[in-house]
C-alpha cells in the first residue's frame, strides 16, 4: 500500500511539473509574438511629425529637422548620387508644402538674394494662385544630378489640380542640403515676369551673377513691403 501511495505521489508530481513547463513555454511564445518590429521605413515627408528621420539606413537617408522658425536638411555624403533621387524628391515635396514661408527659413536658402526675391513674390501676390496647405507636391517630370547640384522639374499639384511647372535646384554643401533656386512657371509668378529665360534653361547659382541680381533688384526688391 505504501508503495502504491508513493507511486501515485510521484505520478501527480510529474503531471504538475509537465503542466508548469507547458505554461511557461506558451508564455514565452506569446511574448515573442507580441514584440513589435523596430525596422524603420524609409522617410515619409508627408508625415505630420515635427522631426523626420530614418534610423535604419546609414548611407542614403535624410534627416529633416522642422522647427517653429527654421528647418534644415542633411545627408551623410558630400555629393549627390543616383541612389539619392528619392531623397531629393522628398526634400522638394517638403519645400513645396511651405512655399509661401520659404523666405523665412534662413538655414536652407543658399543666397540672401533668393530669400529677398521669394519675400517679394509672397508680399506682392505672386503666389496667390497657389493654395495654402500641406497637400502641394511635385509630379516629377525630370531629375538631373550634377555632383554637387540636383535639378528637379515637375508639375506643382494638390488634390484639386495642377498650378503650373516648378523648377527646384538643390545644392549639397558638405552634406547640408540647400535651396539653390526655385522658379515657378505659374500664372502671375515673378519668374514668368522677370526671368522667363531661366524657366526655359535653369542652371545653378543664378543668384551669384551680379548682372542677374542687380537687374531683378532694380525691378522688384526695392518694392518689398
Amino acid at each position: 500500500m505504501v508503495t502504491m501511495h508513493k507511486f501515485y505521489c510521484i505520478l501527480l508530481f510529474s503531471v504538475l511539473l509537465l503542466s508548469s513547463c507547458s505554461g511557461s513555454s506558451q508564455n514565452e511564445s506569446d511574448n515573442i509574438d507580441s514584440l513589435t518590429t523596430t525596422n524603420s521605413p524609409n522617410i515619409n515627408i508627408e508625415c505630420e511629425s515635427d522631426i523626420f528621420t530614418d534610423t535604419e539606413n546609414t548611407s542614403d537617408f535624410i534627416v529633416t529637422e522642422k522647427q517653429d522658425t527654421d528647418k534644415c536638411y542633411s545627408i551623410d555624403h558630400n555629393e549627390f548620387y543616383e541612389e539619392d533621387k528619392e531623397t531629393i524628391l522628398n526634400i522638394c515635396n517638403d519645400i513645396c508644402k511651405d512655399l509661401k514661408e520659404l523666405y523665412s527659413y534662413d538655414r536652407i536658402i543658399q543666397y540672401d538674394a533668393l530669400k529677398e526675391y521669394l519675400k517679394y513674390s509672397v508680399t506682392n501676390s505672386a503666389f496667390d494662385a497657389i493654395p495654402d496647405g500641406t497637400g502641394l507636391h511635385l509630379s516629377l517630370q525630370s531629375l538631373t544630378i550634377e555632383t554637387k547640384n540636383a535639378l528637379v522639374t515637375g508639375l506643382l499639384k494638390d488634390s484639386t489640380g495642377a498650378y503650373g511647372e516648378c523648377t527646384i535646384i538643390l545644392s549639397n554643401n558638405a552634406g547640408e542640403i540647400l535651396l539653390n533656386d526655385i522658379a515657378l512657371d505659374t500664372k502671375g509668378s515673378s519668374d514668368t515676369i522677370y526671368r522667363p529665360d531661366f524657366l526655359h534653361s535653369p542652371y545653378p547659382d543664378f543668384w551669384l551673377e551680379y548682372s542677374n541680381y542687380s537687374w531683378i533688384a532694380e525691378q522688384t526688391l526695392s518694392n518689398i513691403q
